[in-house]
């Protein structure tokens, strides 16, 4: 085997190299720029998910965030009754998620939540909780009040 010939191959497709390298680069500055920066979810998609994953127009979100790679954020979240009254709000609703496509609830990893309130129909009493935590582990869920 000739040493002066043995990387030849590689001098051929020079221009393919340097295309494939600063397409490598490009990808890992665009990793960089993006990786602290949040997106505003439209409210188009918000709408669609939240069609197709209930079938009930009384859930009403705010404000959408997501953080590359697995971090949700809510502003406020509103659970309504058929009256069109709040019956839960839940306010800096923040999820963690193990995989970027979470199939199932084990796919949570940490659930924050500032302040939920549950606004009582019955009776003049309300129920809020502050700072929130919910840890999954392997096989149960921790919740850290």
């Amino acid at each position: 085997m000739n040493p002066h010939k043995a990387y030849d191959k590689f001098f051929n497709n020079k221009k393919n190299l340097a295309v494939f390298l600063l397409l490598i680069a490009i990808l890992q500055i665009l990793f960089l720029l993006f990786h602290t920066s949040k997106f505003k979810i439209p409210n188009a998609l918000k709408n669609f998910v939240v069609s197709e994953l209930t079938d009930q127009t009384n859930i009403k979100i705010e404000n959408v965030f997501f953080q590359f790679p697995n971090h949700i954020e809510f502003e406020k979240v509103s659970f309504l009754d058929e009256g069109l009254k709040t019956r839960i709000s839940i306010q800096d609703l923040s999820i963690e998620l193990n995989t970027i496509f979470p199939t199932t609830i084990q796919d949570f990893e940490k659930v924050r939540v500032k302040k939920i309130n549950y606004f009582s129909l019955e009776s003049e009493s309300n129920l809020k909780l502050n700072n929130v935590e919910l840890l999954s582990k392997s096989d149960h869920i921790r919740i850290i009040f």
